[in-house]
């Protein structure tokens, strides 16, 4: 799910709340109301949260995941040159690998998540 989905989801449930609002103060209902108020500017925070935050991207080493998921790394090579891999952790050499576990890396600084497969032609 991208941040996109997150505040799409959250929006309809924050416009739920809203006309849930408006049918309360039509029903003469005070406290359904100030609930369902409050609960729609909760809503509305969550939504600026969201917004704010950065997009995906490159993250530092210390936090990726060590659980086979397949990854992108990020790497300066012996030269110098800045590298990319997909690989993930291997828990058997207690450290970054290719998905195949031949290639051993141990200078790894960043991953970012696998971007999603291309839609089907």
């Amino acid at each position: 799910m991208t941040k996109d989905d997150a505040i799409k989801v959250i929006e309809e449930t924050r416009s739920f709340w809203e006309a849930e609002a408006a049918k309360a103060f039509s029903a003469k209902k005070p406290q359904v109301y100030a609930v369902a108020m409050h609960t729609e500017r909760q809503f509305k925070k969550l939504i600026d949260a969201f917004r704010a935050l950065p997009d995906a991207g490159w993250r530092d080493i210390s936090i990726a995941p060590k659980d086979g998921t397949r990854i992108l790394l990020a790497m300066t090579d012996r030269l110098g040159e800045q590298m990319v891999y997909e690989g993930r952790w291997n828990e058997d050499q207690k450290q970054f690998t290719s998905t195949n576990g031949f290639l051993i890396f141990d200078n790894c600084t960043h991953w970012m998540p696998l971007p999603p497969p291309p839609e089907k032609a």
